[in-house]
């Protein structure tokens, strides 16, 4: 098992231990996509999707379609699935190499920079004014190795009422562990 499945099978069993009826739902997301099936479905687009994607979207497929508002993955971001994502980078208008993986709203994303098949750049835009964008992880298995042990820490954590909250310190602290290369990000993410 790759570093990458193993981090994204300790996030799914720390929200399945730790349920909350505001938060994640981890049977809202689609079972996988075989390789070819993902192949298929990304042919059209303008560039070729890192291995880490395809190997998350063998993982699982994302969130059934209407089932967004229940399936927060971290931080009240959604994963897309790989039709919803396709839809999303189709309809927006962003650089040619941003692919959205999660998103908060209609403006607030985490996207791949597919610059490189070998690594996928993980991005936070915020498409409503700010700073742009921000490199916050140097790929997406240290994305899924930071979220796993921020939840497995505390860093992420349920508040008396429900709502997943987290300690900007010490999220900052793991994200840094696994993503030394990135500067600072300290108004949490």
């Amino acid at each position: 098992m790759s570093d990458l499945t193993d981090a994204l099978n300790r996030i799914v069993n720390w929200l399945k231990n730790h349920t909350s009826e505001k938060y994640a739902s981890v049977d809202v997301w689609q079972p996988g996509l075989s390789y070819e099936e993902i192949d298929r479905r990304v042919a059209d687009l303008p560039f070729k999707l890192p291995e880490e994607i395809y190997e998350l979207y063998q993982w699982r497929n994302g969130t059934y379609e209407g089932e967004e508002d229940f399936s927060r993955f971290f931080s009240g971001y959604a994963f897309l699935s790989l039709e919803s994502a396709i839809k999303e980078y189709e309809e927006l208008n962003w650089k040619l190499h941003w692919f959205p993986i999660f998103y908060l709203d209609s403006r607030d994303y985490f996207i791949i920079s597919c610059q490189s098949e070998d690594l996928a750049l993980i991005l936070r835009i915020y498409l409503g004014g700010g700073e742009g964008e921000q490199v916050l992880f140097s790929s997406l298995t240290n994305m899924m190795l930071t979220i796993a042990e921020c939840y497995e820490t505390g860093a992420f954590y349920f508040d008396d009422e429900g709502y997943l909250t987290s300690s900007y310190s010490k999220q900052e602290f793991i994200r840094k562990k696994y993503n030394p290369e990135t500067r600072n990000f300290w108004g949490g993410w």
